[in-house]
């Protein structure tokens, strides 16, 4: 037999072989895809601002661990009412869940609930892979996940899941490095001279530690721009330019890491940074009495320049009506108030009185700064909730997240009070 009818034979043979690989892997697929849709629940969800380096991390690894924990009451009760249900649930770092949903969704295989920030939901939303999200049944609509929450609407008004959790940034330092917070943008500037550390090494402290709530700071005068004053924007201008003509090699706005900024505070190698009132807990365990807590600084109008991160709750495209009707159950268990309590005592246990009432007075101020920015003016961009006004198309708002704490009896002061005691029981 010549060379060239034994390359064709063995051609054909590869072909061959490899066009039943692809069978077998398609007939997997299809008898995989039955099992999932027959009686299991797929959840997938985001831990927020870790990229894939960081998936074997210590910081991965506690986050992940604090939403088993809490997760685990949910799947306990689901299985309960529904012994034959298998709950898999799979994290991944938010910035990685449309990759990771696209995949699965490809073979049909995609997940049946998404919790994930509300930046990464409206890109999957966008892309075709989330439900749209309702409330039909009677039971539903008493159910503490429509008592506690209320729809998510993407930026066209779609109602496409329901806002699970919210957290505000804060002010978080070292008392054996710096003498008290700064409350204020100009004091910012002044923040070096009070850093008990030698000139160079209170130099690198200063830029390090308060260049972290630069980001945030940036994001609230670019979503809120008629919540500051010409003099307040001025500040910030002037901070940033200060640093950067002190120090002009240093690119730390896009360096930011949240993770390395709080493992430096912990150890004694940052003086003050932002932080989120999930990231109390861990601190107090490591700095005791030497954790200095307050709002972020604010502005010349008393305005706090704080963001609410919110996680989205949703409906996943290929989930049948048996996985969605699991789903929400699951939702719900989770809601329910042993579960509350569990978090809420797990996040203040560590806590003294004035921490506490230190954490509350930021969530407030942050709320505080959303209500009064929308009263201004409709929200020229950003995912915040949108607590009071008219509904404005293409903003991509929160709408009536908040709604239903708020009616025309009370004040703005006591809606906040309301929102303050409903979303503190979950971080």
């Amino acid at each position: 037999m010549s060379n060239a009818l034994r390359q064709k034979g063995r051609s054909k043979t590869i072909i061959t072989k490899s066009l039943c690989l692809s069978i077998f892997l398609l007939g997997i697929s299809l008898v995989t895809g039955c099992k999932h849709r027959s009686g299991a629940l797929l959840i997938y969800v985001g831990i927020p601002n870790y990229a894939e380096k960081d998936l074997n991390k210590a910081g991965f690894r506690k986050a992940k661990e604090a939403e088993e924990y809490l997760m685990g009451h949910a799947n306990e009760d689901l299985k309960d009412q529904h012994p034959t249900t298998s709950i898999t649930i799979s994290y991944y770092p938010d910035r990685d869940l449309p990759d990771m949903v696209s995949r699965r969704s490809n073979y049909g295989l995609g997940p049946d609930l998404i919790i994930a920030s509300a930046t990464v939901t409206e890109k999957l939303y966008a892309k075709g892979y989330i439900k749209p999200f309702t409330i039909n049944n009677q039971h539903e609509k008493t159910s503490p996940m429509n008592k506690l929450q209320s729809i998510y609407l993407d930026s066209s008004g779609n109602k496409i899941g329901i806002p699970i959790s919210i957290d505000s940034q804060l002010s978080c330092g070292n008392r054996k490095l710096i003498k008290q917070m700064p409350s204020t943008f100009n004091e910012w500037l002044k923040l070096k001279e009070t850093i008990q550390l030698s000139p160079i090494e209170r130099d690198q402290f200063w830029v390090y530690g308060v260049f972290g709530v630069a980001e945030p700071m940036m994001r609230a005068v670019a979503a809120h721009p008629h919540a500051f004053s010409n003099e307040d924007v001025h500040a910030l201008d002037k901070y940033l330019n200060t640093i950067r003509d002190e120090f002009p090699k240093l690119q730390l706005v896009q360096d930011n890491d949240h993770e390395k900024n709080m493992t430096a505070l912990e150890q004694g190698h940052l003086a003050w940074t932002s932080c989120r009132t999930s990231d109390i807990s861990r601190l107090k365990k490591l700095l005791a009495e030497d954790l200095l807590i307050s709002p972020l600084p604010k502005g010349q109008q008393g305005t706090p320049i704080s963001m609410p991160i919110i996680r989205v709750a949703t409906i996943g495209t290929h989930s049948t009506d048996r996985q969605k009707l699991l789903a929400k159950a699951w939702l719900q268990y989770w809601l329910q108030p042993i579960t509350q309590r569990v978090m809420r005592e797990d996040f203040l246990r560590p806590l003294n009185n004035q921490a506490r009432q230190r954490v509350k007075e930021a969530d407030r101020q942050a709320i505080n700064a959303i209500v009064n920015a929308f009263q201004a003016s409709p929200l020229p961009r950003a995912v915040v909730p949108a607590i009071l006004g008219p509904r404005t198309k293409g903003n991509g708002l929160l709408q009536e997240t908040f709604m239903p704490y708020w009616n025309e009896a009370i004040g703005v002061q006591e809606l906040v009070d309301n929102v303050i005691d409903a979303f503190a029981v979950r971080r």
